[in-house]
């Protein structure tokens, strides 16, 4: 696991815990509004990364896409 993908993971288990506590106003908006924001940014330099790889040749760019589009979570509903 690269630092990225350590990032992504975090990014979305942090956005995972703070998303129902946010819903019972257990935490503030702006909290909610900076994990979603992470998770986005995470998932931009993602696709950045792999755009690169795809055209540098270094062929993990399929697996990596597969991979994100699978596990990007549902920033909609936050």
């Amino acid at each position: 696991m690269n630092v990225q993908d350590a990032r992504w993971t975090t990014a979305k288990a942090n956005l995972a815990r703070i998303k129902p506590l946010a819903e019972q106003n257990a935490v503030s908006k702006k909290d909610l509004d900076d994990a979603v924001g992470k998770v986005e940014s995470i998932a931009k330099s993602l696709e950045a990364s792999i755009e690169s790889s795809r055209h540098t040749g270094t062929g993990a760019w399929a697996q990596r896409t597969i991979t994100i589009s699978l596990a990007t979570p549902n920033l909609e509903a936050a």
